[in-house]
């Protein structure tokens, strides 16, 4: 057991876990835009990519692969066993809040889900794992934070991703509740983008990079926006090629530009 802790709380470790991470988010775009990830609008008919939980169980795969993220971080805080500072505090509440919403909350509220793949289920679980540990890990060992201007404009920045991602997925939800199927979102930053919910889970994390100043948050900001990005570039071309009717001048992600 002590070993299992020594290896955890290895510098040695932790450079490893930030490199594998760092490899897997340059990756990741090109692998995205070639081939679909298999949950939601682009759940896959394939037997074995399209293999996992069925709609009546995605919200309990959507539970189980987001809940590992504070739950390795709260372990990466407990097994360095530092007294936390109130900015180790600050950086801290500001990953569980999102996670509350995102594990709890979101699962709660949101009237359905489309099946996930299992294959989709478990890189997600490996995703949240590794990035959990590489921040946790960081967070719990550098007490050197500093209140300053970049901090304020980082959570302020943080706060205002945060606030339009919950309102962007309340849009979704009322058109989820609405009809079966799928329709044309409007509202908010819908004027302007097909995904805003990715937009601002973007702006989020890029946000907490500048709180924490540290390269885990850096690369998870990366991370958020290799992933996303193609994601809402290819949900952009989805509802164009479905709706005839589709705003012609709304971009993908990015306000007027993406």
């Amino acid at each position: 057991m002590h070993s299992l802790l020594d290896t955890i709380r290895s510098q040695a470790t932790f450079d490893k876990a930030l490199q594998i991470f760092s490899h897997f988010t340059i990756i990741l775009p090109p692998t995205l835009l070639l081939i679909n990830a298999p949950y939601g609008r682009f759940t896959s008919k394939n037997v074995i990519l399209g293999f996992g939980f069925n709609k009546t169980w995605s919200k309990f795969g959507w539970f189980s692969m987001e809940i590992v993220s504070p739950i390795m971080f709260a372990t990466m805080l407990y097994v360095c066993r530092v007294p936390l500072t109130s900015g180790q505090w600050c950086m801290s509440a500001l990953w569980f809040i999102h996670y509350t919403n995102r594990t709890f909350i979101y699962t709660y509220r949101v009237p359905s889900m489309a099946p996930i793949g299992f294959l989709t289920w478990i890189v997600a679980i490996g995703f949240n794992l590794v990035n959990a540990y590489i921040n946790g890990y960081w967070v719990a060992t550098h007490d050197d934070f500093r209140f300053d201007l970049a901090t304020l404009v980082g959570g302020c920045v943080w706060c205002t991703g945060f606030i339009s991602n919950i309102y962007h997925d309340s849009i979704l939800f009322d058109l989820r509740k609405k009809s079966d199927g799928y329709s044309i979102p409007n509202g908010g930053l819908f004027k302007y983008v097909s995904c805003p919910n990715y937009f601002s889970e973007c702006v989020e994390w890029i946000g907490f990079a500048l709180v924490c100043r540290s390269a885990p948050s850096l690369w998870f900001a990366l991370g958020t926006m290799s992933n996303l990005i193609p994601r809402a570039y290819k949900s952009h071309q989805w509802y164009k090629n479905r709706f005839k009717n589709y705003p012609s001048d709304r971009k993908a992600v990015i306000p007027f530009l993406l």
